[in-house]
């Protein structure tokens, strides 16, 4: 025997015959009207500038990234510091990658780049 149902039961002739229902104090039936999404939606992060100035950004920072790494690589300052290649700096190519990423969305340098 079942003294509480915790469940959505719809009531019908059939459930009737077997348990006793109560009828509810209080009905609502309500609904929710949303805005039906916009198929560019996704492209809404790449709407506030012109495609061209995306296109130069992907250009210009490969190569930047480039120059600093040869710069960083063969400066003439650094070139006798022993153990050089074994710690990490602008001298490596991924870490002047980005560098450059950081120094374009105004992004600290890593403190392992200030030494």
């Amino acid at each position: 025997e079942v003294d509480l149902v915790a469940a959505p039961l719809a009531t019908d002739a059939h459930r009737e015959t077997v348990s006793d229902f109560t009828l509810p104090y209080y009905y609502e039936k309500s609904g929710i009207i949303i805005k039906k999404p916009d198929p560019s939606y996704s492209t809404k992060l790449f709407d506030p500038l012109n495609p061209m100035v995306y296109i130069c950004i992907g250009i210009s920072l490969p190569v930047t990234t480039f120059f600093l790494f040869l710069f960083e690589k063969f400066n003439p300052f650094y070139r006798n510091v022993a153990g050089r290649m074994k710690i990490r700096g602008l001298h490596h190519f991924s870490d002047s990658f980005f560098y450059m990423y950081g120094a374009l969305f105004c992004q600290d340098m890593p403190e392992i780049l200030e030494e």
